[in-house]
């Protein structure tokens, strides 16, 4: 019996040294997973933050996709409207050179009215001195003629009288 019971001391020993050895690695085991729970945590923490981020920026490279969009869309209606502001003003640019030829040309055909403004009044200040003279001459003749006829007048009254006396003399 004493080596049953020393088998079985043995067996017991053996048993105990086994549990120790299996409950050193089931408390290795368990440290580790404990370790890798608190880093699983940590990085599922991490990657909710990063989904988290990663839907802001999704959210932002929408809202800066509309944004471009919108800025495209105002850049090629400004590129329009400068398009034709461009147009217009060449188109200003045409008229106001046009203007300033009609100006000029405007210009020298008031400066060549006033020479012969200038010339016509010489014209007619000689005519009106002439017409002057003519109305003068005019006048001294009609002076004349009229002495002429007042003289007439005299002497067709005085030959009317003598005619008158001559009949009754007859």
């Amino acid at each position: 019996m004493r080596s049953l019971s020393f088998i079985n001391f043995t067996g017991v020993l053996v048993l105990v040294i086994l549990c120790a050895a299996q409950w050193q690695n089931n408390r290795q085991y368990n440290h580790e997973i404990n370790r890798l729970e608190s880093i699983r945590i940590s990085q599922a923490e991490l990657l909710s933050e990063r989904n988290a981020a990663i839907k802001q920026h999704l959210e932002d490279t929408r809202v800066l996709k509309s944004q471009i969009l919108e800025l495209t869309d105002s850049l090629r209606t400004t590129e329009g409207q400068f398009r034709l502001e461009t147009q217009k003003v060449a188109q200003l640019e045409i008229e106001r050179n046009q203007l300033r030829e009609n100006i000029e040309e405007w210009a020298a055909a008031v400066e060549n009215r006033d020479l012969r403004i200038a010339e016509n009044q010489e014209q007619i200040q000689e005519l009106a001195q002439l017409q002057n003279e003519a109305v003068r001459q005019y006048n001294a003749l009609a002076e004349d003629c009229n002495e002429v006829v007042k003289l007439l007048n005299e002497r067709t009254a005085a030959y009317n009288e003598l005619i008158q006396q001559m009949k009754r003399i007859r």
